[in-house]
């Protein structure tokens, strides 16, 4: 190539990148505007938190990944309550063989998480391994999902007891956890749904089970009720169901599921596949 055309070519080529990268800024200075104020889970955009939460994410990844090392090949993960979809995000940079489904609404209990959920995905659009379904998922829900699919790793941190208030459903929602995915990831919290915490616990001793660690639950240390020192902190064990059921040829690589189930449970990013 003549040198003078090369250099136009790399000069408008860096023009190029520059208005991406500038796009990309200006995006993410929107999202800030647009959702300010606290913040569950730190906002991962781009394979950098951009926003930290009030809840402890990156000490909880941590005692998680060693169970994610062990894939040397695809896996699929469902993320049950993804919030701002931390954990799906850090896993989808992080293990790009990996295939990420992030199920979360606007609810009663969080108003926001839905919408905010969906720009997040918006602005992490350059990864292809993850998809989002927005859906106040209950047990019917679940069951239909079992029956459809299933998952490598399931990540239900701090929502069973948010998905119903009575121990006996959420013990149904456990056992359908347990069957629909081989590692279920299962948080339980000191201070909220203490019956199933209890119950977890007990099941822990009766399953192959694994207790992966205690986390202070928020970075804020100072306790809503009081001038005390906060005590919140989250349990979480690890089952290992092994259940040899996956279906991986069965998905469709852009949605992580199959497209019948990903239209049933109101599937919206990737917005293409509707």
């Amino acid at each position: 190539m003549h040198r003078k055309f090369q250099s136009i070519f790399l000069f408008l080529g860096s023009l190029s990148l520059g208005s991406i990268a500038e796009s990309v800024e200006l995006d993410v200075q929107a999202f800030l505007q647009k959702h300010a104020g606290p913040i569950y889970q730190d906002v991962n955009i781009r394979n950098e938190v951009v926003v930290l939460g009030t809840d402890q994410c990156s000490v909880r990844y941590d005692l998680i990944k060693p169970i994610l090392n062990s894939y040397e090949g695809k896996f699929s993960v469902l993320d049950l309550g993804a919030a701002q979809g931390f954990f799906s995000f850090s896993i989808a940079n992080d293990y790009p063989k990996s295939f990420c489904v992030m199920i979360d609404a606007n609810t009663s209990y969080y108003g926001y998480h839905g919408n905010l959920l969906y720009d997040i995905c918006l602005l992490n659009k350059d990864l292809n391994n993850f998809s989002y379904l927005n859906r106040a998922i209950t047990l019917s829900d679940l069951r239909f999902l079992n029956k459809q699919e299933h998952f490598d790793v399931i990540i239900a941190f701090l929502v069973v007891h948010l998905m119903d208030d009575t121990l006996q459903a959420q013990i149904k929602i456990i056992e359908t956890l347990l069957s629909l995915g081989d590692n279920v990831l299962l948080e339980v919290a000191s201070d909220v749904g203490v019956p199933l915490s209890s119950y977890v616990e007990f099941l822990s001793t009766k399953l192959d089970c694994e207790y992966i660690g205690e986390v202070q639950r928020h970075k804020d240390l100072s306790c809503p009720r009081g001038n005390v020192p906060c005590c919140c902190t989250g349990q979480i064990f690890w089952f290992k169901s092994k259940n040899g059921n996956s279906d991986t040829e069965m998905k469709e690589p852009t949605l992580g599921m199959k497209k019948e189930t990903f239209q049933q449970l109101n599937g919206v990013y990737p917005p293409s596949a509707n």
